[in-house]
């Protein structure tokens, strides 16, 4: 009996240890999150002022040399802010609170917009973005998040740029299920780029990896990008997959649960 007393106190000692480690890491977990989340909304206002007052110098100003840099000033800054609304987004969805807004939209005009957007944006001239839309079935709105949606495809578009000198970046989207009231969707992001290597494929969807830390650096990412779009997907109760071979290129595809469109 007495053995078995000692034996009894020391597993009480070590489930309160226990307890305490635990307390301790929710505790940690918690300030991290209020962190990132207060940090991320603090440099969000002087980085829109930044935007803002550039825009205004670029309207007022007449100075070809200037403008150069106001408009690398103004780059640079929509970089920055990319990288402070990914960080924000991130600590949302470890947080678990992440809104997934549903309402009707125009899947077609949608995508239009967004391939425009990132068409003009891009300043290579030997790369092409384009879209094969295969939705000719799709006769009605469709219904779900359509800013989380345009959220995954332009991370997907962006990294497709960014690790692509030339050739052509396609965006197809096909319809794999349509009634009545309900389509799925299936979204493509194939590019000619870098490719990942096969050792990174597993890796690729984690927080923070890197498919070559040199080229990284070069054009400034923090690693969360394909990480925060493998966490939307999933929230969305989607899936996300990829195809990819080194210095050939990579497919990303998504497909979004058909529940979220009507």
């Amino acid at each position: 009996y007495a053995r078995k007393e000692e034996h009894n106190k020391s597993l009480l000692l070590k489930n309160k240890e226990v307890t305490i480690a635990k307390d301790k890491a929710l505790k940690a977990a918690k300030a991290k999150e209020n962190f990132l989340s207060t940090m991320s909304h603090e440099l969000r206002t002087p980085m829109n002022a930044i935007i803002g007052i550039t825009n205004i110098l670029l309207d007022e100003n007449k100075c070809d040399n200037q403008k150069i840099h106001l408009n690398n000033l103004k780059f640079s800054s929509k970089g920055l802010l990319h990288v402070i609304n990914e960080v924000l987004d991130f600590s949302k969805i470890e947080a678990a609170k992440l809104q997934i807004i549903k309402k009707e939209f125009n899947l077609q005009e949608n995508l239009d917009c967004l391939i425009n957007s990132l068409r003009y944006g891009s300043a290579n001239n030997n790369l092409k973005v384009i879209q094969d839309q295969q939705l000719a079935g799709l006769k009605h709105l469709v219904f779900g998040d359509n800013k989380r949606v345009n959220q995954i495809l332009t991370n997907l578009l962006g990294n497709a740029i960014k690790f692509t000198s030339e050739g052509c970046i396609v965006l197809r989207t096909k319809i794999e299920e349509n009634t009545d009231n309900r389509v799925q969707i299936v979204f493509e992001v194939e590019d000619p780029g870098i490719g990942i290597p096969s050792d990174k494929l597993e890796s690729i969807f984690e927080s923070f990896s890197q498919v070559n830390n040199e080229i990284n650096r070069i054009h400034q990412g923090t690693g969360l990008g394909l990480a925060l779009c493998k966490k939307i997907v999933l929230s969305l109760e989607g899936e996300i997959f990829l195809t990819s071979e080194e210095n050939k290129g990579s497919t990303f595809f998504i497909e979004i649960d058909k529940k979220y469109f009507k």
